[in-house]
Parts: C-alpha cells; sequence; structure tokens
C-alpha cells in the first residue's frame, strides 16, 4: 500500500515486469494516511488470509521523521504490530505481519520520482547536464530534494515523451508511453529484490 494514484500505477507496473508474483496492490493511503487504510482492510473479506502488509512511504527531506509517522499511522489503526526498523517484520495476534519500505532508499532523502528519475536519466544520459542548468535558473533551486525530483522528473518527461509530453507519472508506465522498459533498469532493482524476499 502506497501513498499516491502514482504509488500504486508503479508497483503494479514493476510487479508486472519484473515478473513478480504473489501481491496485490491495494488503493493509495491518500499521503501517509495509512491508519485509516488499515483499519478499513481489517474487515474485508480474506483479511485472515493475508501473510504480509507492506507500507510504502517516501523519505522526503527527512527520512527518520518520515518513517516514524508511517509507524504512528499503524499504531493508531491499532491491533498491528508496529516495525522498528526499515522492512523489519512486525506481528500482533490476529495480524498480518507489517512491513514498511521507505523510498527511495532507507535512509535517503527523496521520493519515488527520485528513482524514477535515475531510470529516466540512463535513457537519455545526455540530457543530465542540461537538466541541472536549467533548475539553477528557476525558483526550484531552493526546493528540497524531494520537490527538485518532481520537477526535474516532469521537465525530463515532457521532453522525452513524445506521444504525451504531459503525461504524469500515474499513467507513465501504459505502452504506449514507450517508458516501460525504465522498469528493467539497475535503479529499481533493489526494490525487486525487497519484492521478491517478501513474496
Amino acid at each position: 500500500m502506497g501513498e499516491g494514484d502514482a504509488d500504486r500505477a508503479f508497483f503494479n507496473a514493476l510487479l508486472q515486469e519484473r515478473k513478480i508474483d504473489g501481491f496485490q496492490v491495494l488503493a493509495p493511503a491518500g499521503g501517509r494516511q495509512f491508519g485509516v487504510r488499515l483499519r478499513a482492510i481489517r474487515g474485508a473479506t480474506g483479511f485472515k488470509h493475508v501473510k504480509t502488509i507492506l507500507l510504502v512511504a517516501d523519505n522526503d527531506i527527512d527520512p527518520t521523521a518520515s518513517f516514524q509517522q508511517v509507524r504512528a499511522e499503524i499504531r493508531a489503526a491499532g491491533g498491528y504490530g508496529v516495525p522498528d526498523a526499515v522492512l523489519q517484520p512486525a506481528t500482533a495476534q490476529n495480524h498480518p505481519s507489517v512491513r514498511i519500505m521507505m523510498l527511495p532508499r532507507a535512509g535517503q532523502p527523496g521520493c519515488l520520482e527520485t528513482i524514477v528519475l535515475e531510470s529516466l536519466l540512463i535513457e537519455v544520459p545526455t540530457l543530465r547536464e542540461c537538466l541541472n542548468d536549467y533548475l539553477k535558473c528557476t525558483p526550484a533551486v531552493g526546493w528540497d530534494q524531494s520537490k527538485q525530483a518532481k520537477m526535474r522528473l516532469q521537465c525530463l518527461i515532457a521532453a522525452t515523451c513524445k506521444v504525451d509530453p504531459n503525461c504524469s507519472l500515474t499513467h507513465l508506465w501504459s505502452s504506449k508511453k514507450k517508458l516501460r522498459q525504465l522498469l528493467t533498469y539497475a535503479p529499481f532493482d533493489e526494490i525487486t529484490e525487497i519484492l521478491g524476499a517478501i513474496a
């Protein structure tokens, strides 16, 4: 379960592209409102057969604070185990184990867009310096890393996705956009390994 629609679209596409079975990507939490979603799914049919719930959130500018926010949401839902560390399983009676994955990686400021940007820059490496130069000419130069990654990614999508320069991250993985091969690149290997180990 991720924060938003972009997370859901990304994980559905990655699981399909990397051929990882055993996951169901749920509707997003709407930001970090995981507590509400965790309470809701407890009443869902088949809940007792769920082995693990993986919550995925962005580190943004403060990885420690972001992780603690997710933990607080789990505590607010009640009944679930609360992980003490990223990716560590936490169990509680009559509930699936819970794990937390933080993006782009444990302890690194950033977000999902940070990883997608890394991958897209592998596809078009000649645009890296141009993009950096452009950033310096905009108000975004003073933004935090996550917001800069979002801005840089949107600029790069607009410059490379000829069929839809206005494409959002939520719709980027459609075969019509011709960018799905990004999911096979190295920046997504760590996430793939983690998912494979949990499945």
